[in-house]
Order: structure tokens, then sequence, then C-alpha cells
């Protein structure tokens, strides 16, 4: 999963191969290019939501961050009460009530801090979303729930997930 966002660090690398992604070889773009594609065009939802979020930052901007952070140059900044909405938006499709974007990490489950992971990873309408461990750490309950949110997601995005695991 690492290596397919381009996230390996030293000394590990990308010894050969390739991953094609919308036509392009990902693992020979510039580093600013594929810093673009992470989100709008490929997607983590990562293990350990809980170990993700910023503990210091509420979900919302937590959110919004990364939205502003993958805006193209010249792409027009959306407004505060676009960027809310678009909260939650995200918030209710992984099965959240709005108003968790006002809290922080500490004051969730750990199956809410997942689903506030995969409302980040889908923030960008991504055509593959890599799945690593989603369940790990959640009852079996919490596991479902979070197995049928993300089949959800996969359909109302028309996306491919590629799901990362040992306990299915």
């Amino acid at each position: 999963a690492m290596a397919l966002m381009r996230l390996i660090r030293p000394p590990g690398h990308i010894a050969k191969g390739s991953v094609i992604l919308n036509g392009r070889d990902i693992t020979k773009l510039p580093e600013d290019d594929m810093r673009k594609t992470r989100l709008s065009e490929l997607a983590l939802v990562p293990q350990g939501a809980m170990n993700s979020l910023n503990p210091v930052m509420r979900i919302e901007h937590q959110v919004t961050d990364g939205i502003i952070d993958h805006l193209y140059d010249g792409d027009p900044k959306p407004t505060k009460v676009e960027l809310r909405e678009t909260v939650r938006d995200l918030l209710t499709r992984v099965g959240l009530r709005p108003s968790v974007a006002r809290l922080f990490p500490h004051e969730l489950s750990g199956g809410m801090k997942q689903r506030v992971a995969m409302a980040i990873g889908i923030s960008l309408r991504p055509k593959l979303i890599i799945a690593d461990e989603p369940t790990s750490a959640l009852d079996v309950v919490v596991q479902r729930q979070i197995m049928q949110t993300l089949g959800r997601l996969q359909e109302g995005l028309d996306a491919s997930i590629m799901l990362v695991g040992h306990d299915m």
C-alpha cells in the first residue's frame, strides 16, 4: 500500500516495475505530480486511523486540509461554506453525523475514527482506494459496518478498492 502511494521511506525503495493508473505510470511521476495524484486519483484508508489523525485538530480541519492541499495551481479555492458543506456530505456518506466535524479525534470511537479516515480518503473522489487493514482493532459488529460502508462508497464513487488484510 505504501509503495503504491510512493510513501516508502529510505532505505526502502521501488526497485522495478510499473503501476499504471489512468494511463500513467505513477512510479515515474515527479514528486509534485505524485503528491497531487494522492487523494485525487489514488487514496489510502490507513490501518489504525487513530494514529493517522492529528490529535489537536478538529475533524473538519483534517478533512478540509487535504482538499485544500490538493488543489492545482489556478484552481479556485472553495469558500468556507463550500468546504463545510463538503465535510458534512462526506461524513454523512460514511455514516457519521455532520456534528462529528467539530470534534477532536480523542472524542471518537475506533469505528468513528476509521470512518473519518474513509471520508478523508474519498474527499476528492479517487478511482482507486487502498484500504489497509481497515477493520483491525475493531469489534466484529463494527468490522462488518466498516466493510459495508466501503462497499457503498465503492459503488457510489464507481471506484476500485484494493483491500489489504489478513483477517477476511
